[in-house]
């Protein structure tokens, strides 16, 4: 084999290497998604956004707390979009409702603040040797997040808090305000 042969030949080796970790990083990425990950059955793949005033809306609408835990209860999690801030650009983004054993809700962005992975609720979880109650998890970094307070850090390598809100119920709970912490 000659010089040019053999360096093709490694070339093709590390090429084809690189395409199959490739592979693995994404079908482990992948498997995190959850059942609602995108899109929510009941609202057709679009998703509520919250408007000025920190209204949920849907197509306009206002999203009462009923439909807020029906969602819940069928998937696990209520989805939706605001405007917000990541690594210092204006942007869409994603954010959660979920609601623990006792039936408290929660409200959150969903976009992690280390390289902006999905969060999900855990009501309790061990991570190493710690337990944690009502969290936000990340788990493409091992990220957790206090869901009961401000959104603090509590593990892994995000830099700063996650952004939380305070959920009002408007209208005996017709309408559903968030407003930022």
């Amino acid at each position: 084999m000659n010089r040019r042969e053999f360096i093709t030949t490694v070339a093709k080796g590390a090429i084809a290497a690189g395409l199959g970790l490739v592979a693995i990083e994404a079908s482990y990425l992948f498997s995190y998604f959850g059942p609602t990950e995108g899109f929510m059955p009941d609202w057709k793949g679009d998703l509520p956004e919250l408007d000025a005033d920190g209204l949920i809306l849907f197509k306009g609408e206002p999203v009462s707390v009923v439909e807020i835990l029906d969602v819940i209860a069928k998937t696990g999690s209520f989805l939706f979009l605001f405007p917000g801030v990541f690594h210092g650009r204006n942007e869409t983004l994603p954010g959660i409702v979920s609601r623990d054993a006792q039936g408290n809700l929660y409200a959150s962005s969903r976009k992690c603040t280390h390289e902006g992975c999905l969060v999900t609720f855990r009501d309790d979880i061990v991570l190493g040797s710690k337990s944690y109650q009502k969290v936000w998890l990340c788990r493409c970094h091992d990220g957790l997040f206090n869901a009961q307070r401000d959104g603090e850090v509590l593990a892994g390598p995000p830099p700063t808090r996650l952004p939380q809100f305070d959920i009002e119920f408007v209208d005996e709970g017709e309408k559903v305000r968030l407003v930022s912490r």
